[in-house]
C-alpha cells in the first residue's frame, strides 16, 4: 500500500470492550470476557507475527517504558 498513490480504504470491525460511561453497560460479564479473549486486536495482530520478530518489539517497547520511567524519577520536584 505505501508504494502505491492511490486512495485506500481500510474498513474495521471493533468492539467496544468497556461501557460508554459509568453504569451504562448492559451487556453481560462473559460475552464482554468472551471478547476480549477471542477479539483483542493487540492478540489477533501478535499471533500474526513471527515468534523473533514479537519478542525484539516487545524487548524495545520494555526498554522505552523503563527509560520514560527513570527519566520520570531523575526529574526534580515542581517548586510550589
Amino acid at each position: 500500500m505505501r508504494l502505491e498513490v492511490a486512495p485506500r480504504a481500510l474498513i474495521l470491525q471493533t468492539c467496544r470492550f468497556g461501557p460508554h460511561s459509568k453504569g451504562d453497560d448492559t451487556r453481560p460479564v462473559e460475552e464482554v470476557e468472551r471478547m476480549r479473549r477471542e477479539r483483542d486486536p493487540l492478540t489477533l495482530q501478535a499471533a500474526r507475527l513471527d515468534p523473533v520478530r514479537q519478542v525484539n518489539i516487545e524487548a524495545s517497547i520494555n526498554d522505552e517504558i523503563q527509560q520514560a520511567f527513570q527519566l520520570a524519577l531523575a526529574d526534580p520536584y515542581p517548586v510550589p
